[in-house]
């Protein structure tokens, strides 16, 4: 954590890769049913802290 406001967000819109609905970054029009800013995670892998195996979790983009 840096403590900078909005870094992920900012970070993201900069690569062309803006938050789903972040409307001070990204305003443009989109489609989508939510009514809020969406941010997911479809693959995570990190090694686990007392096995050391690696973990890797798959989650389809649920919008």
């Amino acid at each position: 954590i840096t403590g900078r406001s909005h870094q992920l967000r900012v970070h993201l819109a900069h690569i062309g890769h803006a938050i789903l609905r972040d409307q001070l970054y990204h305003p443009a029009p989109f489609s989508s049913s939510l009514d809020r800013m969406a941010l997911h995670a479809s693959y995570l892998s990190f090694m686990h802290p007392i096995t050391g195996q690696t973990l890797d979790i798959h989650c389809d983009v649920p919008f």
